[in-house]
């Protein structure tokens, strides 16, 4: 855990834990700079090199399958075939 200013702590908590994603959400300010991504995601994306995983601000709760299927329009799966 790591108490501090937001971007430089997830950045250093991500390095010294050898994070293997970071999950984070955005808040979806105005302006240009945070016109998607508020500017902790904004950095945490800029100065990283850890994958990133940016999730909308609202939390649409539970989802039936059936609804899950009508509101998915694409899903990316990225695979990486290299032995381990």
């Amino acid at each position: 855990m790591g108490v501090g200013t937001p971007a430089p702590e997830i950045l250093r908590v991500g390095r010294e834990r050898s994070c293997d994603l970071i999950v984070i959400s955005t808040h979806g300010l105005t302006g240009t700079r945070k016109l998607f991504f508020g500017s902790t995601t904004e950095r945490v994306l800029r100065e990283t090199t850890r994958p990133v995983l940016v999730t909308p601000p609202v939390n649409p709760g539970f989802v039936r399958v059936e609804d899950a299927i009508r509101l998915t329009r694409r899903i990316l799966v990225p695979v990486d075939h290299r032995a381990g």
